[in-house]
């Protein structure tokens, strides 16, 4: 059987999905000759072979079956939905014809996209994958991945140690933490031994699945006894916050505090449903993942917002950093997310990725940065003198989507000394 026999099949047998791939610019995909032997080209097949792009993840695409690959450069890998992990090599990429001379894209691959562990090319599969709950990171520790006992047994012990032997006061706080901390850099070090995972340290991506594994079988497993302390613990600074919000609120008008004026009777209320996630989610990852998207829904909304009264603008709007960081500062003071304090301390506290610059350190940054301002806006509002419009955070973070590597010079100042968890200098433990 050829390459174009798989085609021939695809476009004679089953006309209906080949119709539907080039209406809806699907990707085709053709596995090589070897690669298929004598397997028959079934339904079920064919649809592991036309792929949809996802409209919310680059390079995340869906089989008309149901799966999730990833294509990367020349490769593409098994994401969700697969049994058996694989990667494939693009063999060739390019726009081809029907017979009515409509253009679909085509793409060869070295092996068949079906969940056959038995392929004829195959590549071994990434070390740790990217999984989206902690549940589903804590279930593939314990029961997926060989040599594991060790570690999630630690995990359990010292979890269970942790919930039945501490009780924690604000004199202890910093103590508590500290173990909380160490239990963490343990379990690292002791996933870090396992053979599946000693070729993590050559891929930052690979580092982060890691480091997400770790704090969720951590940190969810005592995380309403430690979350809970957090929230008491913040509790007097987040009142003054959110009557600093109030008043701000109350004496300026939206246009003042720095965005387009056209903007003043947004919402966000898109934003504040996604923000008030926060409290739902267990671990600092699961936590950051929302803070970052954040930026993407404020956008939604302001695009939106503008195509009810002014099409033209919403059509070219794009939300720069000196547009964004006025309006996530307004929309923390409209809507005062409830715990965003303990939320931000959670993160900066216990978060182990060893990624600390790019797009996630970015929107922590303006959101701690924020909450900077609004204190700063409130001093300015009581003195006789013009509001200074929030700025966003340094130089290094002036453009959306461009994360450079430096620490800013707002990390440099350390943010937890006026908001973190433990508070000024001046405070007695």
């Amino acid at each position: 059987m050829s390459d174009l026999g798989f085609l021939d099949t695809l476009v004679t047998k089953y006309r209906d999905i080949f119709e539907k791939a080039v209406a809806n610019n699907y990707v085709v995909c053709i596995p090589t000759e070897p690669s298929l032997g004598l397997q028959p080209i079934t339904k079920r097949l064919v649809t592991d072979h036309i792929l949809k792009p996802s409209p919310y993840i680059e390079n995340l695409f869906q089989t008309l079956s149901g799966k999730n690959l990833l294509i990367k450069s020349d490769e593409i890998e098994a994401h969700t939905g697969y049994t058996h992990k694989f990667t494939l090599k693009i063999i060739r990429e390019e726009n081809a014809h029907d017979e009515k001379g409509r253009v679909y894209k085509q793409i060869t691959v070295n092996a068949p996209l079906d969940d056959n562990p038995k392929k004829f090319a195959y590549i071994p599969p990434d070390p740790i994958f990217k999984f989206y709950t902690s549940d589903q990171y804590i279930g593939y520790l314990t029961n997926a991945v060989e040599g594991a006992e060790a570690a999630s047994m630690f995990a359990k012990a010292f979890t269970q140690h942790f919930n039945t032997s501490y009780i924690i006061f604000k004199e202890f706080a910093k103590d508590c933490y500290a173990k909380v901390k160490t239990g963490l850099k343990d379990l690292k070090a002791l996933v870090l031994t396992i053979e599946q995972f000693q070729s993590v340290h050559t891929s930052p991506k690979w580092m982060e699945y890691l480091c997400e594994m770790v704090e969720s079988n951590i940190l969810k497993r005592i995380y309403p006894k430690l979350f809970g302390h957090m929230k008491e613990f913040h509790e007097d600074k987040e009142t003054e916050l959110w009557n600093d919000c109030s008043k701000l609120i109350e004496q300026l008008p939206p246009e003042n505090f720095g965005f387009d004026p056209e903007l003043k009777d947004c919402q966000f209320k898109e934003s504040f449903s996604l923000v008030k996630q926060l409290n739902d989610l267990e671990t600092p990852w699961e936590k950051l993942q929302v803070i970052t998207r954040v930026a993407s829904t404020i956008d939604k909304e302001c695009k939106h917002h503008l195509s009810s009264i002014k099409s033209q603008k919403a059509d070219s709007w794009e939300t720069s950093a000196d547009q964004y960081f006025p309006l996530l500062t307004y929309f923390i003071c409209l809507h005062k997310p409830k715990n965003l304090l303990a939320n931000l301390a959670y993160i900066q506290e216990f978060t182990i990725s060893t990624n600390s610059s790019g797009e996630k350190t970015y929107h922590l940054i303006n959101f701690q940065a924020a909450v900077q301002s609004i204190k700063k806006m409130v001093e300015d509002v009581s003195k006789p003198q013009v509001v200074k419009i929030p700025s966003p955070p340094p130089p290094e973070y002036t453009r959306m989507k461009t994360y450079g590597k430096a620490r800013t010079d707002l990390e440099a100042q350390n943010i937890e000394e006026d908001y973190g968890v433990f508070g000024p200098p001046r405070r007695r433990i």
